[in-house]
């Protein structure tokens, strides 16, 4: 036999050998990858991750809380003595949202109102001011006004006062002394000023001085009363007289007697108030009459429209009457809209004159 033949069986000789001692170790060594590559992950907190090894190969599965985590994992099996490969099939947990809780719901505040009222007794202020210092000027000003003993303090402090509202209530306090009673009330920007008043001249007083003062992000409201005895001290009371006569005294005092409106109003202007005072001295003389009280408008506007405002300024004047003592069955309300004009209605000074109400005597009543 050749030395080349018997060198080549020794090389088969050799390989079968080596392959047999490979086949033979090779769970050895692969149990012996497992047991590390486990034990080194298992220094950390990686009981998700799972290890299989397949020879020298490692495969690492699970669900991982972050991504740090699963290449931390990945990382640490690279190390383990033998591991010729890492296949990283680790996937990371998705994280769910975290509820972000709703916003309580702010809360409902109360209009900003403070109330002021004259009694027989003294006068009470409550309701709400800005600070401490307002509560102090307030009660310090309505002691100067009537007396440390007879006022009444049930305020509180709140913040949230609307501009102008120290002034309002300053005006409001110092006008309560011209009231027999009354209040004034204060809800945001409305004042609204309530209650029987001392005379006729108090009310004009407190009417003029609370406009003037007013600030102009406020509105005001008045609902004041003349006590009938105060009417009767400005115009006394005549002797009666009979319907003849009454006839005549209206034709004497009321007729031709109007009272004008600016457009699209009701209120009642100086000139105004004159002629009610008018109608005022004639119904003491004649406590029986009937009186009509007519209100017109100029031809601007829908019929209806027209119709209701006349309606409107008549009642306004009746209204007027009725607080300052005149009983409300002597007295008729009626619109009749754009009829009867006085002027012709094509310029400013022809509606202006139409914009009136006019007084009529019917009779005498029982």
């Amino acid at each position: 036999m050749s030395r080349t033949v018997i060198l080549l069986l020794g090389l088969i000789a050799l390989a079968l050998l080596i392959f047999l001692c490979v086949r033979k170790h090779t769970p050895v060594i692969q149990d012996d990858i497992q047991t590390r590559a486990s034990s080194v992950l298992s220094s950390v907190p990686t009981d998700w991750s799972n290890v299989a090894v397949d020879g020298r190969n490692v495969t690492l599965t699970g669900v991982a809380p972050t991504e740090a985590l699963r290449d931390k994992a990945a990382e640490m099996a690279h190390t383990v003595p033998g591991v010729v490969s890492v296949d990283n099939q680790i996937t990371v947990a998705k994280l769910m949202p975290v509820p972000v809780p709703a916003p309580e719901p702010a809360a409902i505040q109360s209009p900003y109102h403070s109330l002021f009222t004259k009694t027989t007794s003294g006068v009470v202020l409550s309701g709400v001011v800005p600070d401490e210092e307002h509560r102090k000027t307030l009660l310090k000003l309505a002691e100067e006004k009537f007396g440390t003993e007879n006022v009444t303090d049930n305020l509180e402090i709140r913040e949230g006062a609307p501009k102008g509202w120290s002034q309002v209530a300053t005006s409001a306090i110092t006008n309560l002394s011209l009231f027999n009673r009354g209040s004034a009330s204060i809800t945001e920007t409305q004042i609204e000023i309530s209650g029987e008043v001392k005379d006729g001249e108090a009310k004009n007083t407190i009417e003029t001085e609370l406009q003037k003062l007013l600030p102009d992000n406020f509105k005001v409201a008045f609902d004041l009363i003349v006590p009938q005895r105060a009417i009767e001290e400005i115009h006394p009371k005549p002797a009666q007289v009979t319907g003849s006569s009454c006839t005549e005294q209206f034709n004497e005092k009321l007729t031709g007697q109007v009272i004008h409106f600016s457009t699209d109003s009701a209120g009642v202007d100086e000139s105004g108030l004159a002629v009610i005072d008018r109608i005022l001295q004639f119904s003491a003389a004649c406590p029986n009459s009937i009186i009509e009280v007519a209100g017109y408008a100029d031809a601007r506007g829908s019929d209806s429209y027209n119709m209701n405002l006349s309606k409107n300024r008549a009642q306004a004047i009746v209204d007027n009457l009725i607080k300052r003592g005149m009983r409300a069955e002597r007295l008729k309300v009626v619109g009749y809209g754009e009829a009867n004009p006085r002027s012709n209605n094509n310029t400013r000074k022809g509606q202006a004159d139409n914009r009136r109400i006019e007084f009529s005597y019917l009779q005498e009543g029982e």
